[in-house]
């Protein structure tokens, strides 16, 4: 079985990997913006209380989604001794895993963007199937970014420089702050020519995390960008070869980091000073 997941999560990493869409889909006409409709909860004083409202109302529940199918147990094994000496804890590590499942990307990913009317509303709540693994990826995210980041909340903050490759078409202005909405994958790498050349992103993010001591396919150098994190577009290129650093690239927008902002943080539970 081992042998096996080697083999075919970077298959799903090129189907999935820094683009929602099938590789063999026609492009889509995306329009960027601040993504309104996001659950962009990033537990923000609230972690512990978060928890615990997940253990007592979403876990017994949501944990059949995909959370123990054997290729993830399996891919959660594989990092057990980094889950001994490093930060993250195993169900984190275990919501990486799936994050970059075949069958759960798409579907949470666009959960995650579209479904911030639910979250948080009594009576729709149930519909966001994604509670346990939204908490646990987004604390992986913030617990690995405080970890590289020796001063996470100082002047002195790393912020890394990361590329995002797409087969679609998005359209933004100059000057415009802008949030993925979503958990967008990036890369220290910028020669993934495999994911797309229609619309490149240069991206400075100051909240997304390396994933490299996580990653099954080694080399990919992957980032994860947080729904809740905010850019400012700097510079549009439009045109093959525009832009030096993407030259294969239809279309670049270089996106530096603009703070965060969550309209949702800890909407399901009672603030708490931790």
């Amino acid at each position: 079985m081992k042998g096996n997941i080697m083999i075919f999560t970077p298959l799903w990493l090129l189907l999935c990997w820094m683009s929602p869409e099938d590789s063999m889909a026609a492009p889509k006409k995306i329009q960027l913006s601040m993504e309104l409709n996001s659950v962009d909860d990033m537990y923000s004083v609230c972690r512990d209380a978060m928890m615990k409202e997940i253990k007592e109302k979403y876990l017994e529940k949501e944990k059949d989604k995909k959370w123990t199918k054997p290729a993830i147990n399996e891919c959660t094994k594989n990092f057990l001794d980094k889950i001994t000496t490093g930060p993250l804890t195993e169900d984190q590590v275990r919501a990486i895993c799936l994050y970059t499942d075949k069958i759960v990307y798409k579907p949470f990913n666009e959960a995650v963007r579209t479904e911030g009317k639910k979250y948080g509303d009594k009576d729709n709540d149930h519909l966001f199937e994604y509670h346990l693994l939204h908490y646990q990826l987004t604390s992986a995210i913030q617990i690995l970014n405080e970890h590289q980041n020796p001063n996470p909340e100082g002047s002195d903050k790393k912020c890394l420089t990361v590329y995002r490759r797409t087969k679609d078409i998005y359209n933004g202005d100059q000057n415009q702050v802008i949030r993925f909405g979503m958990f967008a994958s990036s890369s220290l790498k910028k020669d993934l020519y495999s994911f797309g050349t229609i619309t490149c992103f240069q991206i400075e993010t100051c909240f997304g995390a390396a994933l490299t001591d996580y990653e099954m396919n080694e080399g990919q150098q992957e980032v994860l960008i947080p729904p809740y994190e905010q850019f400012k577009i700097t510079e549009i290129h439009d045109g093959v070869g525009k832009y030096g650093k993407l030259k294969d690239c239809n279309k670049v927008f270089i996106l530096k980091n603009a703070g965060h902002k969550s309209y949702l943080n800890c909407k399901l539970v009672p603030t708490q000073t931790e």
